[in-house]
């Protein structure tokens, strides 16, 4: 069933701020109720510093808004970047998983595939 959300109100006051459904993934605010974040922001919605993913990973906005792995050969800064980049032909991912860049290939050395690790 869904849960109550009882938040931390200006005062110390506690208060039923809104109403999560885990059916639907989706909170529903309390009328005339406020969130409070530790942020100190005030929104129903997820301020961006508690959205976003360490460097390595995407972040999955259009279904579980989860923060998912780089797969080998891409890289992300992390953020609420929405998919890795595939390191082109002639770079490589600075590490096999969880890459935060595509660097080009050391001199001498060429990748003539996309999304390689060494």
């Amino acid at each position: 069933g869904p849960y109550e959300i009882v938040n931390v109100q200006p005062g110390d006051v506690l208060a039923s701020s809104a109403i999560y459904s885990p059916v639907t993934n989706h909170i529903s605010p309390v009328e005339g109720a406020q969130l409070y974040w530790m942020s100190g922001d005030s929104t129903f919605d997820l301020p961006n510093a508690y959205g976003s993913c360490d460097p390595g990973y995407w972040k999955d906005v259009a279904d579980t808004r989860m923060c998912v792995v780089c797969e080998p050969g891409t890289a992300s800064p992390g953020g609420t970047t929405p998919e890795c980049e595939v390191c082109p032909p002639g770079s490589m991912a600075n590490l096999p998983r969880e890459a935060t860049e595509c660097l080009t290939c050391p001199a001498g050395n060429f990748s003539a595939d996309s999304k390689s690790t060494s």
